[in-house]
C-alpha cells in the first residue's frame, strides 16, 4: 500500500480493520478522530506493514515526537531526578535516572551534561512533554543508553527513513569495506563509530555527501525510488572525477599503508621501464626488498640505483637483486626462481609486469602475431606464476601473493587491439580461477588504461616481427608514477581487481560492466572516438 494522502483524508483501510475488532496501530501522520474515523494529518505516502500498522511517510524539516520511536538526544541539564534531553523537537524531552537498566536511587547512571543518548520515546503527546527511556520492554538496555565517542551529524528525516530500509544500498556498500557501529535516530541524527577516527571519517563522508540532497529534490527522489537513483548519481560523480575505481581510491585514502609491505620480498618482471619501474620505486620508498627482472641489464642497473636513492637508507645494495631474464624462455623460469630463493631465502609477492601491446586491424592480423602475443602476455606469465604458486602451496604454508599487470582491454573491448584484448581477457580469467581454486593465495589483477610510458614503441602490429615504434608524447594519459603508486596500494591492500585511467577511461570501464549502459555507449560512440580514447587523445586534437 503506497497511496498518496493529503491532510484530512480518511484512511478507509485502517477503519475497516478496526471495524472487525482488530487492534490498529497508527504511526506518524495519522490521527484517530473518534472510535470510527482515522484521518491523515500530513501529506505523503500511506504505508502499511503487516499485520496492523499504518503510517504516512512525508517530507518534513521539523521532527514531531512519535511514541516508540528511537531518537538520539543530547543531555542539556540535570533537574532533580530528571535529565533534560534535546531531541530536536519543539520541546525538550525528560528522562528519569530510573529509566536505565538496574538503576536505583543508590545506583544512579553515569550521565553528564553534553552526553549523547540513544533512547526510546514512551510519551509523545501534544499535551505533554516527551518522555524517554533507555530500556526495552523487558527492562534491558539492549542498544540503548549513552553513546560514547564516535561522530554524530544531522540529516533530513527522509534520509533517516531511507537508511533504515532493508534494501538501502548505502549501508550494504559501506559494510563491505569495513566494520562500524551506527545508531540512527528518527529525529534526523546519525551516530557512527568505527575502529579508529580515520575509519570513522571514511564512513561519514558518503553519508555527508547524500545529506546535501535533503532539500525539496529529496522529496521528489523519494517518490520515484530516489534512494536507488541517488546512490548511482553519487557513484557516477566518482566515475567522472576519479582516475581509478572507487574501491582502489578508497584504499588510497583510508586503506592499509604501503609501509606494511616493508621487509617483504617482491619480484617484478618487466621492471626496466614504465609501470614496472614506477612500481619498484614506490615500493623502495617504503623499504620493500626487490627482485628486478627484464632483458636490458643496463636499464635494470639504473632502476636499482634509483630505488636505493629513493629508499633513503631503508634498503641496502643486497636488498635489491638484479635478475636479467627473458620471460619467453620458459625452461629457465625454475632456475631464475631458485636464484631468488638463494639470495633472499623466500618470496612474498610475484608481480607479472612483462608484456607488449598491439595496434592492428582485426581482419589483417596474421595468426603468427596471435601466437607470439599470447606466448608473451599469457603463457609465459602463467608458467612463471605456476612455478611460484607451487612454491607457495608446498613450501610457504599455502600462503602467498601473485599479481599481474593486465589492462582495461581485459575488462572492455577496444578497437585495433584484438589479440591484445583477447590476451588480457584470458589472463584475467586465468587468475580469477586461481582465486576460486586457491583462496589462501592473494591475487591482484591490476588493469591500467593509457599510461604515459614508451609501451607503444614495442607494441605488436598485424605482421610478425614488426613493432609500432610510435611515441605517445603529449598524449592525455595517466603518469607512470601515479600508476605505480596505485599498483602499490592495490598490493598492500590485497585488492583482487582494480583499474585506473584518466577520464573518460575510468567511467567507460564502469559502463562496459553494465549491459544496458554498454548498448547506449555503442550507439553514441563510434570506432574513431573509441580509438582516440584508447590512444589517450580524448582531450587534445591530434593529427590522424
Amino acid at each position: 500500500m503506497t497511496d498518496i494522502v493529503m491532510p484530512g483524508d480518511r484512511i478507509q483501510a485502517a477503519e475497516d480493520m478496526a471495524a472487525t475488532g482488530k487492534k490498529v496501530i497508527l504511526g506518524p501522520g495519522l490521527r484517530r478522530v473518534d472510535d470510527k474515523q482515522v484521518t491523515a494529518c500530513k501529506a505523503g505516502k500511506l504505508h502499511f506493514k503487516e499485520p496492523n500498522t499504518f503510517w504516512v511517510d512525508s517530507y518534513q524539516r521539523r521532527y514531531v515526537p512519535v511514541r516508540s520511536e528511537l531518537v538520539i538526544g543530547v543531555v542539556t541539564a540535570k533537574a532533580g531526578d530528571l535529565f533534560r534531553v534535546d531531541i530536536g523537537a519543539p520541546e525538550q524531552a525528560s528522562l528519569s535516572y530510573l529509566a536505565f537498566e538496574q538503576a536505583t536511587k543508590k545506583n544512579r547512571p553515569d550521565v553528564n551534561v553534553g552526553d549523547l543518548l540513544y533512547a526510546r520515546l514512551v510519551v509523545a503527546n501534544k499535551d505533554f512533554e516527551p518522555e524517554l527511556v533507555c530500556v526495552n520492554s523487558s527492562g534491558k538496555k539492549g542498544k540503548l543508553g549513552v553513546l560514547s565517542e564516535g561522530f554524530v551529524f544531522n540529516c533530513s528525516l527522509n534520509l533517516v527513513r531511507l537508511i533504515l530500509r532493508e534494501d538501502c544500498p548505502l549501508l550494504s556498500a559501506l559494510t563491505k569495506e569495513m566494520p562500524f557501529e551506527v545508531a540512527v535516530g528518527m529525529n534526523g541524527r546519525i551516530w557512527i563509530k568505527a575502529k579508529s577516527v580515520k575509519e570513522t571519517i571514511a564512513i561519514v563522508i558518503p553519508y555527508q555527501v547524500i545529506v546535501q540532497f535533503r532539500t525539496a529534490a529529496m522529496a521528489f527522489l523519494e517518490i520515484f525510488g530516489g534512494g536507488f537513483l541517488l546512490y548511482y548519481c553519487v557513484y557516477v560523480l566518482f566515475w567522472i572525477f576519479l582516475d581509478c575505481n572507487f574501491a582502489l581510491w578508497f584504499k588510497t585514502q583510508f586503506g592499509v599503508s604501503i609501509s606494511t609491505l616493508r621487509g617483504q620480498v617482491v619480484w617484478i618482471t618487466g621492471a626496466s621501464s614504465g609501470i614496472g619501474r614506477a612500481l619498484a620505486l614506490n615500493l623502495a620508498k617504503h623499504g620493500v626488498k626487490l627482485v628486478l627482472s627484464a632483458r636490458r641489464l643496463n636499464l635494470l642497473e639504473e632502476v636499482k640505483k634509483d630505488c636505493l636513492l629513493d629508499s633513503y637508507g631503508l634498503l641496502s645494495t643486497k636488498d635489491v637483486l638484479i635478475l636479467p631474464m627473458d620471460i619467453l624462455k620458459l625452461e629457465e623460469h625454475e632456475k631464475h626462481f631458485k636464484k631468488v630463493l638463494d639470495h633472499f631465502g623466500r618470496l612474498d609477492i610475484l608481480v607479472n609486469n612483462a608484456g607488449r601491446s598491439q595496434r592492428a586491424n582485426w581482419e589483417e592480423i596474421h595468426t603468427q602475431v596471435d601466437r607470439d602475443l599470447f606466448e608473451l602476455d599469457v603463457f609465459s606469465v602463467l608458467h612463471l606464476s605456476r612455478v611460484v604458486v607451487r612454491y607457495f602451496l608446498e613450501q610457504n604454508g599455502g600462503r602467498g601473493h601473485v599479481a599481474i599487470t593486465s589492462s582495461v582491454a581485459g575488462l572492455v573491448y577496444v578497437p585495433s587491439s584484438a589479440t591484445y584484448c583477447a590476451a588480457k581477457h584470458a589472463v584475467n580469467a586465468y587468475f580469477g580461477c586461481l582465486v576460486i581454486e586457491q583462496p589462501s593465495i592473494n591475487v591482484t589483477v591490476f588493469n591500467p588504461g593509457p599510461v604515459a610510458t614508451e609501451f607503444l614503441l614495442e607494441a605488436f602490429t598485424d605482421k610478425p616481427d614488426e613493432k609500432v615504434g610510435k611515441s605517445i608524447e603529449n598524449h592525455y594519459r595517466l603518469t607512470a608514477e601515479r600508476c605505480g603508486f596505485l599498483f602499490a596500494v592495490a598490493l598492500a591492500n590485497k585488492i583482487e581487481l582494480s583499474w585506473c585511467g584518466r577520464f573518460p577511461v575510468n567511467m567507460l570501464v564502469y559502463i562496459f560492466r553494465h549491459s544496458l549502459l554498454l548498448n547506449a555507449v555503442r550507439y553514441l560512440l563510434n570506432k574513431k572516438t573509441l580509438q582516440k580514447i584508447r590512444e589517450g587523445k580524448t582531450l587534445q586534437r591530434q593529427d590522424e
